[in-house]
Order: structure tokens, then sequence, then C-alpha cells
């Protein structure tokens, strides 16, 4: 299964989940067939799929900062992403 990446870090995960990190693609390739995530900036992208819905989420490399006991968001890259392919199968939503 080639898996190609300009991100720092790539995860997938059985089918059914992938990240990267610090990039803006992720393609994988197997004989069930193939994957596609795509953002237009460098960040981190997740996507999970779940009863037939993926969900996809951005969020800068990192999340948030601690500071006097608490977590502060930082602020959300202003980035997009897309998803390709048939191995999820693009007939089901994603929100």
């Amino acid at each position: 299964m080639p898996l190609e990446t300009d991100a720092r870090f790539a995860l997938l995960r059985n089918r059914d989940g992938a990240m990267i990190v610090g990039g803006t693609e992720l393609k994988v390739e197997s004989a069930q067939g193939d994957l596609r995530i795509a953002a237009d900036k460098p960040c981190t992208v997740s996507a999970v799929r779940k009863n037939g819905i993926v969900t996809v989420k951005s969020c800068g490399n990192i999340q948030y900062d601690t500071y006097g006991g608490a977590n502060h968001d930082r602020p959300l890259p202003q980035a997009s992403a897309t998803i390709q392919g048939s191995l999820w199968r693009n007939d089901h939503p994603q929100r």
C-alpha cells in the first residue's frame, strides 16, 4: 500500500481514520481503493469515517497553549480540506 505525503507526520487507521500534520496532502493507494486528503495551506487535518459519515477537521499544528492552569486555544488556520477517492466511498455525506 503506497502512502505519499508532504506532511511531517501522517497516520492512516484501519480504513476509518487519517491525519496529516504540517502538510497539504496525503495519498494512499491499495487494492481496496484510493484516498486523497488535500488542504490549501499547510496545517493539521484529521478525517474520521463513522457510520458512513466522514468528519473532517483542520487546525494549526499546535492546537492550544496551557498557562495559568488552563488550556487556551490558538486561532484556527484559514485552511480548507477536501477528501477524494474510493477507499472511503464518496457517496457518503461529509461534514
